[in-house]
């Protein structure tokens, strides 16, 4: 007696997409490219993911970041699909950020070409080529495109603080130029007020990173301001230190 094979139900190219659009998980709505996929399987996955992001705190930081990422990007995907203005700043942006890449690309293979490996190292330290210039209106579109986003409640107004930082500082390169100065300013004078031992190490290594990031002569600039800072803030604690007390003791 033959046994009866079985035969697989046949699926439609319908069943089996929504089959792989449950199956998608955090990894593929952080890096794909959305626009093909359809508004109502962005907005189940999006659903799907806010009520996991309930649980989070069962999830090691990494998974945490990687649901937060998948959120913001449907999220972003949707708030294009439905305002137009969203869109456009949106879209102008990215093809003005493309271009400023490949426009890198080219600035860096012609430094290479006529002053070397260590002449291109000497520019880029200095905040020079096309990624790191922008026009007042690039700044201003940027923080408009954020605006945008915490208005539809996808980013939180710190971002827009931060925006409007990167915006006022001329673009993100001398942001964090002024943020590292600053801070490193603040934690020598923290260090000084102790007496610690290390705040002479602490300020050549601050040297160490300028001079790799932002060339020597910005680094020996800042390494005799912090010195002199140093120094100065130690002649204070001791002056205070051994200042005489105007308590009357019997």
């Amino acid at each position: 007696m033959e046994t009866e094979q079985y035969q697989p139900e046949e699926q439609t190219g319908i069943e089996i997409g929504e089959r792989q659009t449950e199956e998608r998980g955090w990894f593929y709505y952080r890096f794909a490219e959305l626009i093909a996929d359809g508004t109502d399987e962005l907005q189940k996955a999006l659903a799907r993911f806010q009520e996991e992001q309930k649980n989070s705190r069962r999830m090691d930081v990494t998974d945490m970041m990687s649901l937060s990422l998948a959120i913001y990007r449907l999220s972003l995907e949707l708030l294009l699909r439905k305002n137009p203005e969203v869109r456009e700043v949106y879209d102008a942006l990215r093809e003005n950020g493309l271009r400023k890449i490949a426009a890198q690309k080219q600035w860096e293979k012609a430094i290479l070409t006529t002053e070397g490996e260590e002449g291109l190292k000497r520019r880029k330290q200095n905040g020079e080529g096309p990624i790191n210039q922008n026009t007042p209106e690039e700044l201003d579109m940027k923080v408009h495109n954020v605006q945008l986003q915490v208005d539809a409640g996808i980013l939180k107004p710190s971002d827009l603080t931060y925006a409007i930082e990167v915006r006022d500082a001329g673009g993100f390169y001398q942001w964090e130029k002024e943020r590292k100065r600053k801070g490193s300013e603040a934690h020598i004078r923290k260090l000084t007020a102790i007496n610690h031992p290390i705040t002479g190490q602490v300020v050549e290594n601050i040297r160490k990173l300028n001079e790799e990031e932002y060339g020597k002569d910005y680094a020996e600039r800042q390494y005799a301001i912090l010195s002199e800072l140093a120094s100065i803030t130690s002649q204070r604690a001791t002056s205070t230190l051994s200042e005489p007390s105007d308590r009357i003791t019997d």
